[in-house]
């Protein structure tokens, strides 16, 4: 496959270059690196977010620690730590010029990209319960699922809150799997489609 890579001499924050070489072999590995944080019991220490690659930045949250990590992408060394309420287990979502998450304690953060405004995030919304679910970003809104099965839409430009919708779990049907929540939202035209912990699928 291609390999990217930015080249000689070029900003950091562009868009890697790939090069236009096929290798017959597996890639090499280049860095591995530990993330911060304590080690905790694997019982708990359940990554469910992926990293998420930005120019020259990878972009990674961790079960371990109450942070959103950035790792230099050719090195893997961490440059910076973005705060969070509790662990992100959320995959970041890069939208434009802002890069977003959720975290364990229901907060919703929104940083500008920009080196120059990266001291205090754009905005961030507190909601009520944890977020394990990467958050759906559109135009206008952004939609944040919770593991206590509650879907809210917040503006894209201020974070107030839009509307709320708490689904009413079949009791029939509800097997106490809460905890893992509802699954990122689908949005198809003007229908949010969403699901629930009783196996319930909604369309807004």
């Amino acid at each position: 496959g291609l390999v990217s890579a930015a080249p000689e001499g070029a900003e950091r924050d562009l868009a890697p270059v790939p090069f236009q070489v096929e290798f017959s072999a597996p890639p090499a590995e280049l860095w591995r690196v530990a993330l911060p944080g304590p080690i905790v019991p694997s019982a708990t220490h359940t990554e469910l977010g992926g990293p998420t690659l930005h120019g020259a930045y990878i972009y990674v949250g961790s079960a371990g620690a109450d942070a959103l990590y950035v790792l230099d992408r050719r090195t893997g060394q961490v440059v910076r730590e973005l705060p969070a309420g509790a662990p992100v287990e959320t995959t970041p979502v890069i939208d434009g010029d802002d890069l977003i998450y959720a975290d364990g304690a229901g907060t919703t953060w929104v940083w500008p990209l920009a080196p120059e405004q990266r001291d205090t995030p754009s905005w961030t919304h507190s909601g009520s319960a944890p977020v394990l679910a990467t958050p759906l970003v559109t135009d206008d809104l952004v939609y944040v699922a919770t593991v206590t099965n509650v879907v809210y839409a917040l503006d894209r430009g201020t974070g107030e809150l839009v509307w709320r919708h708490a689904q009413k779990l079949d009791p029939g049907r509800s097997a106490e799997l809460e905890l893992y929540g509802a699954p990122t939202p689908t949005l198809v035209g003007e229908l949010l489609v969403t699901g629930f912990s009783d196996g319930t699928l909604v369309g807004l």
